[in-house]
């Protein structure tokens, strides 16, 4: 639609779709309708300038000719790249009166979907006194438009139970948000060997269900007891019992008296003793080594005399004495 009557502007189409990612091209006819020859430039008016490209700015054109150039249009994939309507202008002017000509065109931007989801930590352990471990899950809306997702965590031997603190998340373009993941082993063993489960968190898109992301985290369960662990009880346990019954027992001096314990000069009187654990008896003086743990003797001292009977053993040694006066 010409502006003035030195310069027409003539755009291939009014109206260009582009899914972000993508490139268009609008081709672009100028028209010298002066006596003299004209330098046209071409701008582009009401885009963000990194999605415009011209590769030529700028045409001379003879008195009445035609020229054709293209305008190169290109839309970041990213999420600040909105889905909508975009309007603008191509402007020719003149370099060399100033007179301008100008070609509406729309830009539609189309929508896209893209998530992505993160998790932290990406390993968990779960033991018999606390069976649930936490993850914080991120998810990401990388696409242009609002989405509604709702998330998801299996494993493949359904070794744990897993709760999100929220299900379904409204993301906006560009949006993040986090919730917390509780995971718990489906049984909990006392005994048994420790596991580690590998699981799959993913985020969906309600209404598209081909619009996903996923990520891997593991889950470590630990019984209270392993086998190896109940193995080494019971060896110690065992090693116990032996131990108490095969344990020296202590050297112990049940009886060792003399009766009476007073006599006159040259009477006599009787030794008795009675040793449990010992394996060499000793009484002294006068007696000696003694074979029996339970015996008696007869003594005739002359004067007050003082027996020290000692017992040993593996058990340790035992010493008592008596007086007989």
């Amino acid at each position: 639609m010409p502006a003035s009557a030195a310069i027409e502007i003539k755009v291939s189409q009014d109206e260009i779709k582009i899914e972000p990612g993508g490139t268009a091209q609008l081709q672009v006819e100028l028209v010298n309708a002066s006596d003299q020859p004209d330098t046209i430039g071409l701008e582009v008016e009401g885009l963000d300038y990194e999605w415009v490209a011209i590769p030529v700015p700028t045409v001379t054109l003879a008195p009445r000719a035609r020229g054709s150039e293209k305008i190169l249009l290109k839309i970041p994939r990213r999420s600040e790249s909105t889905a909508g309507a975009y309007p603008f202008v191509v402007r020719a002017r003149s370099l060399e009166t100033g007179e301008t000509a100008v070609a509406p065109v729309t830009l539609l931007v189309e929508p896209f979907a893209a998530l992505s989801v993160e998790l932290y930590p990406r390993r968990g352990v779960c033991t018999y006194w606390r069976p649930a471990s936490e993850f914080e899950v991120t998810v990401h809306n990388l696409g242009n438009t609002p989405l509604d997702v709702r998330l998801y965590a299996t494993d493949p031997d359904d070794v744990g139970v897993y709760t999100f603190e929220r299900e379904v998340l409204n993301l906006q373009a560009g949006a993040s948000e986090t919730v917390m993941l509780t995971a718990e082993p489906s049984r909990r063993a006392m005994v048994g060997r420790s596991q580690l489960a590998s699981f799959t968190v993913t985020a969906r898109c309600v209404d598209n269900a081909y619009v996903a992301a996923h990520t891997q985290g593991q889950l470590y369960t630990r019984p209270l007891v392993s086998p190896v662990t109940l193995s080494v009880l019971l060896v110690c346990l065992l090693a116990l019992a032996g131990w108490a019954v095969t344990r020296p027992k202590p050297v112990e001096i049940v009886e060792f008296a003399v009766e009476p314990s007073t006599i006159q000069q040259g009477g006599t009187a009787v030794l008795r003793w009675h040793v449990a654990n010992a394996s060499e008896i000793s009484i002294t003086p006068d007696i000696g080594v003694v074979e029996e743990k339970v015996g008696s003797r007869q003594v005739v001292p002359a004067q007050t005399t003082t027996y020290r009977l000692v017992a040993r053993g593996r058990g340790g040694v035992a010493e008592q004495e008596v007086v007989l006066t």
